[in-house]
């Protein structure tokens, strides 16, 4: 090929794997050429990387946002639980209340004197 006139023609050149002369001829040209075809595979690479990276994270945004709508419709699911869970516990604590103090009311009923026989009172306690 010829002389390299332009950096568009140096990059289709080098794209091609043509041999390429310099004006002076030199080899250190040459090695710089070859630096720079290394370097433009490596950023093709990089570039490469960086678009699978942004199509992982535009596939994560989309997951999030799906779980952040799925949070919010829960909050108000999990509000209203709360609420009643409390109202619960609130009438537990009141039933709790209840039975001890059925319980109570029954015992006091059941008095037993010692010394008096079992049949004694049935129909009137003055007897």
């Amino acid at each position: 090929m010829g002389r390299i006139t332009r950096q568009k023609d140096l990059h289709s050149a080098l794209a091609q794997g043509d041999h390429i002369t310099v004006a002076d001829g030199s080899t250190k040209l040459d090695a710089i050429l070859a630096t720079l075809v290394k370097l433009d595979a490596k950023v093709d690479t990089v570039a490469s990387d960086l678009n699978l990276l942004r199509a992982d994270q535009r596939k994560i945004r989309e997951r999030m946002k799906g779980v952040e709508t799925e949070v919010a419709a829960l909050i108000p699911q999990a509000k209203d639980m709360q609420s009643q869970v409390l109202e619960l516990h609130k009438r537990v604590g009141y039933l709790e209340f209840r039975a001890e103090d059925a319980e109570g009311r029954a015992r006091r009923n059941n008095i037993c004197i010692i010394g008096l026989p079992a049949g004694v009172g049935k129909d009137s306690m003055v007897d």
